[in-house]
């Protein structure tokens, strides 16, 4: 298991776009495999994605309909 302030580190570079590659790359030897980052990337709360949704760096998904 790892502690919230690691799940909110892999969370925060996911909304900023870096790769699982890079995450564990940048994590370097901490113990944590990448199924366990994936399921972190994957499980993220509602309450973190309102906050990421709130970010002024959010983005608003643009629908192309003509």
């Amino acid at each position: 298991m790892t502690s919230k302030a690691l799940r909110d580190k892999i969370i925060k570079w996911h909304q900023q776009g870096m790769s699982v590659d890079e995450t564990m790359k940048a994590l370097g030897p901490c113990g944590i495999t990448e199924r366990e980052v994936i399921d972190i990337i994957r499980h993220t709360t509602p309450r973190q994605m309102k906050a990421a949704m709130a970010s002024p760096d959010f983005i608003e998904p643009q629908l192309d309909i003509d």
